[in-house]
């Protein structure tokens, strides 16, 4: 009863989560008839995808990176972790935005196949990570 109601209420709004894949097997599980395909930033997959050299995506971890703090008694709870994620975001952010190039009169950006596509590179990041892999 309550997952066609938060479909509702999601609408075609964007999901931002920390291991998004496990949140949304917990949500949707197989056999619900209710389909969760709005778009999705996964902080996981971008923490990943920007210091793929770097050990630790988990959020304790990045909130240690990025000097963000759980309100006391707060982590594992969901508005705890919700706030953390969100904050997350917002240290991530910057790091995704490309320094514009200056371009020379006449200098063409070439095809349009060869430049990205609007948000491209976070439409791949979505929940597509093994949800087996466990939270984070």
């Amino acid at each position: 009863m309550a997952l066609p109601r938060f479909r509702d209420y999601v609408g075609d709004a964007v999901i931002l989560a920390h291991n998004a894949a496990f949140d949304l097997l917990a949500l949707q599980p197989p056999g619900a008839g209710i389909e969760l395909d709005m778009p999705v930033l996964d902080t996981l997959l971008i923490s990943r995808a920007l210091d793929a050299s770097l050990d630790g995506h988990d959020l304790d971890t990045l909130a240690e990176r990025y000097d963000l703090a759980f309100p006391p008694g707060t982590r594992h709870t969901a508005l705890g972790d919700a706030r953390v994620t969100a904050e997350l975001w917002l240290s991530l952010l910057p790091r995704l935005r490309r320094p514009r190039r200056h371009r020379y009169p006449g200098e063409g950006a070439g095809p349009a196949e060869q430049r990205p596509q609007q948000g491209g590179r976070l439409r791949l990041m979505t929940a597509t990570t093994d949800p087996r892999s466990g939270p984070c």
